[in-house]
């Protein structure tokens, strides 16, 4: 799955303007190699990884002491699936974001969610 992760990071830096973000999030990010990945091609961008906590010593390996690592057990486990575009909206909605859009990458999909300023 890293090689994989790797070889979609330019891609996905290519396909979405991250120009006005200031924080990118990865919900089943692992041991953070895509977060990784883009925060080293643009640089201006905090990032938060949350996945399972047996991934944390290995995700230390790809951030400093700025970054966050957390464990979010979500739609994981015995049964466990990839999340619909439903499953992302009933996560992240209740928490007042708002989808702003879906970016097609190669087979995968980029969406986007964003918080309102307050």
């Amino acid at each position: 799955m890293v090689n994989l992760t790797r070889t979609m990071v330019p891609k996905i830096v290519a396909a979405h303007d991250f120009s006005a973000a200031r924080v990118v999030m990865d919900v089943g990010g692992g041991t953070g190699e895509l977060i990784g990945g883009v925060l080293k091609r643009v640089p201006h961008l905090d990032g938060i990884t949350f996945d399972l906590a047996r991934c944390e010593a290995d995700a230390h390996a790809h951030f400093d002491q700025s970054c966050v690592v957390s464990d979010l057990n979500m739609l994981r486990g015995p049964g466990g699936r990839e999340r619909t575009f439903s499953d992302c909206r009933k996560l992240v909605i209740p928490a007042g974001f708002i989808f702003t859009g879906i970016t097609g990458i190669g087979p995968f999909s980029l969406v986007e969610f964003k918080r309102p300023r307050r």
